[in-house]
């Protein structure tokens, strides 16, 4: 923190020569996480190792002065203001037990959490508090945009909001919109609509249909029954191609999806002077969003992390030992036939090689095809022991795939490459 907080009023009257009138000072050495100003009342959220809010009175401007104050865990990073109630996006801290390499191993994660809190005359108080599952979460906007994601409809009793979560690692576990039911001074989450994009947008259009806004596509839900919201249509707005691969003379194939959440989607599309948002000739649908696709000839080789392994994998352990990798799997997809593709075979590798957190340091994660028929070597980069991690650096390491036989692919050979900071030649 700055060692201090401080709330200071002003008198604006007279526009051209503001006054400051006072100012409070919290002498803690703390952070303002965020601060929310309703008629004669001002909240005010710090946060070190808990969570205090102070609830101020703003009657007299010249002399505020403490309602009160709440400690609790994690901490608020946004307050809608709902008369003597406040209802508030934030963390919590989630303490679990889990099996780690030393044994039973207790672990505090700080997850996505709703919380009404009463802050009438009785001093601030939470009511109830509806946190995610224990992942690190976060809305997709900056924290002056809260109010157009974060959205709370008093008449229908609903909050909603866009969310992502991620593992320790960075990787998307999934993303989606929250619906949680506001009644009897009670929050309950109702729907995860998870793994239907990176939505940004959650737009009420009445009391049962909620529109949804990602960067690919508009969906519409019935929320008539908000414990299970019904999917009515969509409309893609644009088609996310992270990857093509050319297969046989004629065709080409292209990887599409939201990069680390849900599934991802090959279309086969012919070449030359064919509409780029026509129909597919063929769509092959794959739990491996978080990957990279090679050809030769008609096969096609998609190298990734399947989502539900995203999911679960990547989770530090407080004894310091990293807990096992995620896998990654090589599916062989045969485009004979461009139109009726089949999926000949998959290959899981003993560890993870689309890393996509090594491009923040500068080293991207790729595959290297070698020219010869039937060989594919997908590359792990050199690991960075970055964020207080022991192991400084660990050496890159090439996988040799023999694909001689599509139905049968097998791992060759591994080799280690340069450590971190080496080039790959």
């Amino acid at each position: 923190g700055n060692a201090d907080v401080h709330l200071t009023t002003f008198d604006i009257s007279n526009p051209d020569a503001p006054v400051q009138l006072a100012q409070y000072t919290l002498m803690i050495n703390e952070s303002l996480k965020s601060a929310r100003f309703d008629a004669n009342r001002g909240y005010l959220v710090t946060f070190r190792n808990v969570d205090p809010l102070y609830v101020f009175d703003l009657t007299n401007p010249a002399q505020p002065r403490i309602l009160g104050e709440l400690k609790m865990p994690g901490w608020l990073d946004f307050m809608v203001p709902m008369g003597d109630r406040l209802i508030c996006m934030g963390h919590d801290d989630i303490t679990q037990t889990q099996a780690g390499t030393l044994g039973l191993v207790r672990m505090t994660r700080r997850t996505l959490a709703v919380s009404l809190i009463d802050v009438g005359s009785s001093g601030p108080r939470v009511l109830s508090r509806v946190p995610l599952d224990g992942s690190w979460g976060t809305i997709p906007a900056e924290r002056d945009d809260y109010n157009k994601l974060f959205r709370v409809f008093p008449n229908e009793g609903l909050v909603m909001f866009p969310y992502r979560t991620f593992s320790s690692y960075g990787y998307a576990r999934q993303a989606g919109m929250l619906l949680i039911d506001w009644a009897n001074d009670a929050l309950t989450l109702k729907a995860d609509l998870n793994n239907i994009g990176l939505v940004e947008r959650g737009i009420l259009w009445d009391a049962s249909t909620l529109v949804t806004l990602s960067v690919q596509v508009m969906q519409v839900f019935d929320i008539a029954d908000r414990a299970n919201p019904r999917a009515r249509g969509a409309v893609e707005l644009a088609r996310q191609v992270s990857a093509f691969a050319k297969v046989g003379d004629n065709h080409l194939v292209e990887l599409t999806g939201d990069i680390g959440v849900g599934s991802a989607t090959l279309n086969a599309r012919a070449l030359g002077g064919v509409d780029p948002d026509a129909a597919p000739l063929s769509s092959v649908t794959l739990d491996s969003p978080a990957g990279f696709i090679q050809s030769y000839g008609n096969l096609v080789y998609v190298v990734g992390v399947h989502h539900a392994a995203m999911a679960t994998g990547y989770d530090d352990a407080e004894d310091g030992n990293r807990e096992p990798e995620v896998p990654t799997t090589v599916t062989v997809v045969d485009y004979a036939d461009p139109a009726h593709p089949v999926v000949r075979s998959s290959l899981s590798l003993p560890e993870e090689v689309t890393f996509w957190n090594q491009g923040i340091y500068g080293y991207a994660t790729d595959v290297v095809v070698q020219p010869s028929a039937g060989v594919l070597v997908p590359e792990k980069p050199p690991y960075y022991g970055g964020y207080g991690c022991s192991d400084s650096s660990k050496p890159a390491r090439l996988f040799v795939l023999d694909l001689r036989n599509p139905d049968a692919p097998t791992l060759a050979k591994t080799l280690d490459g340069p450590r971190w900071g080496a080039q790959m030649e």
